[in-house]
């Protein structure tokens, strides 16, 4: 060999380090067990990242999946106090908002004039059905005495009449 071609050989081929690099990857063991050793350490990445992640929510059009909850008031009202705060975990039967009562307390005080106004018309309904029961005996009453004052009259009339030929 000159040295024209040890020049070439030694220009063209690649150091001995990387020669023995590349020598390496060629083995099996070498390429399974690096593929192995990445993907545990993936996977060891993506377990740590879910296990911080999924504490927190993040979205990029600001929708939250959630469950609808539709509440109805059972009165009519204002709204003057919220008894409860964002996102807290409330059980059955707990007061959500406190309703202004003014309005009810108005239509309760309504309601229980109308009924007292209604027992007082029903209280002279009865007295006026004892007035006309009173009146109706008294009619009876007339009308008995108008019947004896006829019979007197017809028992007279023939008694004069009699005295009278």
């Amino acid at each position: 060999m000159t040295k024209e071609s040890d020049g070439e050989a030694q220009a063209g081929a690649p150091p001995a380090e990387a020669q023995k690099t590349k020598r390496l990857l060629h083995y099996p063991v070498v390429m399974i067990a690096s593929g192995v050793l990445l993907f545990f350490l993936v996977a060891l990445a993506g377990t740590l990242w879910w296990l911080h992640a999924r504490h927190y929510e993040s979205t990029d059009d600001a929708f939250v999946d959630t469950h609808l909850v539709h509440l109805a008031p059972q009165i009519m009202g204002q709204v003057i106090a919220v008894t409860v705060d964002d996102n807290q975990l409330v059980q059955v039967g707990h007061p959500l908002v406190v309703i202004d009562s003014a309005d009810t307390q108005s239509r309760v005080a309504q309601a229980r004039a109308q009924r007292a106004q209604a027992l007082a018309q029903l209280a002279n309904a009865q007295a006026q059905l004892l007035v006309n029961e009173a009146s109706d005996r008294q009619s009876q009453a007339d009308a008995t005495a108008a019947q004896a004052q006829a019979s007197i009259a017809a028992l007279d009339l023939a008694r004069y009449e009699s005295l009278a030929t």
